[in-house]
């Protein structure tokens, strides 16, 4: 689920660079992505949303429980986050799904569960666009208090609460290799992407805090979306090359005979 980077005149998303490897894709794509949904919610949403049917080409799903197995907990509802056996069965139910509908050879891209840290430690000393003088660590309590912090157990300055819920991340992250080493699938080809946020953000190159949104400290901004994108495409197309299949060579000849077809 990669947004896309807008100027006056281009935009980057992973869908674009993929369709800029085959034209063929044009317009062929659906985001399935709930915000706030964790993987209790995931498969219903895939059920409700995905069009298939048994004659298309294999797919490229991007699959990423990023955050809300971690950021479901509210301490003041009672919401516990996801333990690891409940996001293994969670997880073993997407695929099983997906392996049942998907056209044979499609690639299911799975990205880990982040390591929250990465907000406070960017952002905690970061000035909040309310006022002179205002952090995001300031911020942060102001959600907590007004029981609408889109994470607790990470946009907090208690270290304790990061770290164990940074604890639990990596435990749920070990569930996608305990699947992968203990079922095999028929039709689908599961590919664990080995990235974690606070790497590319390394590669960012503008200052860190650009790299999160300035409004709920917690997504990242725009372009940085287009960067995690472009990141993922050009380490998939090193790692896994057959997922995006070669160049199309026919791609100049559909641009000269169908122009931009009123655009992405």
């Amino acid at each position: 689920r990669t947004a896309s980077r807008e100027t006056p005149d281009t935009i980057e998303s992973m869908y674009t660079l993929m369709w800029q490897r085959d034209h063929c894709i044009h317009r062929n794509y659906q985001n399935l992505g709930v915000n706030s949904a964790d993987s209790f919610l995931t498969l219903a949403d895939i059920k409700k949303g995905l069009r298939y049917s048994p004659d298309m080409r294999p797919a490229v799903v991007f699959f990423g429980m990023l955050g809300n197995d971690i950021c479901r907990f509210w301490p003041s509802h009672g919401v516990p986050m996801t333990t690891p056996q409940q996001f293994h069965d969670n997880i073993l139910g997407v695929l099983e799904y997906l392996d049942s509908v998907l056209p044979n050879g499609s690639h299911v891209v799975m990205q880990k569960v982040v390591d929250g840290r990465v907000l406070w430690n960017t952002m905690h000393d970061a000035p909040y666009p309310v006022g002179r003088g205002v952090t995001f660590a300031d911020a942060y309590r102001w959600f907590s208090c007004l029981d609408v912090n889109p994470c607790y157990p990470w946009m907090t300055d208690n270290e304790t609460s990061r770290n164990e819920a940074s604890a639990l991340a990596e435990q749920l992250n070990q569930q996608y290799q305990a699947i992968l080493q203990t079922h095999t699938f028929a039709r689908i080809v599961p590919v664990l992407l080995d990235i974690q946020l606070a790497n590319i953000i390394r590669t960012w190159p503008g200052e860190p805090v650009t790299a999160v949104d300035h409004v709920d400290g917690f997504h990242p901004s725009p372009t940085a979306n287009a960067h995690i994108g472009r990141f993922y495409f050009d380490r998939l197309l090193e790692l896994h090359p057959e997922i995006f299949g070669p160049v199309n060579p026919n791609n100049a000849r559909i641009e000269a005979l169908f122009g931009n077809q009123g655009g992405f």
